[in-house]
């Protein structure tokens, strides 16, 4: 039996996150139509993986229409954030969350005014080596370490989808700090 008079409500902040530079993972994906467009997008809710900000999301659409221009490029961009570089049939959602959900990525986060409401996108992904720093890659590590243990309380498998081989960008040189002590993603 629960008694709600013996608990405090849950407090939901559902604000914009700060406009800055993120680890993220996709954590779920709706493939959807555009009702004026009539073209196919793909609908994310985007999480924060570590740092004051970890668990805390926003939902943002990425187009799949590949006869628009630049949508080719923002997807290559995603994928190489992300760590994939198979083929993905973007007119499966399933194939897209086999494929796209739970992997850890670095990304500048904005935000935009629609309306009344104000809401994140992200505006640049960290694609090379360079722009990820070892503890970052650490933080990482340890996200995928939580994340894997509590897929396996759940009975369900690591989560990760098709071909997951656990890659971020090559760091080159391990033993390099990246010395920028600034929050530009450098590109």
């Amino acid at each position: 039996m629960f008694d709600p008079s013996q608990h405090k409500p849950a407090q939901y902040d559902d604000s914009a996150l700060p406009p800055g530079v993120y680890l993220l993972q996709l954590d779920s994906v709706e493939l959807k139509i555009g009702k004026d467009s009539r073209r196919p997008y793909v609908r994310g809710q985007y999480k924060v993986i570590s740092g004051p900000m970890k668990g805390r999301g926003f939902f943002s659409s990425l187009g799949i229409d590949l006869s628009m221009d630049g949508t080719a490029g923002r997807l290559s961009a995603f994928c190489a954030a992300a760590g994939i570089s198979g083929a993905v049939d973007l007119q499966s959602e399933e194939s897209i969350k086999r494929t796209w959900c739970h992997r850890p990525f670095k990304a500048e986060i904005t935000q935009k005014q629609n309306g009344q409401y104000t809401n994140n996108d992200i505006k640049k992904y960290a694609m090379d080596a360079k722009s990820i720093t070892k503890e970052e890659r650490n933080l990482i590590a340890a996200w995928r370490a939580e994340f894997v243990q509590a897929q396996q309380f759940k009975g369900a498998s690591d989560g990760f989808g098709d071909g997951f081989d656990g890659d971020l960008p090559e760091s080159g040189n391990e033993d390099e700090e990246n010395d920028d002590d600034s929050d530009e993603i450098p590109f």
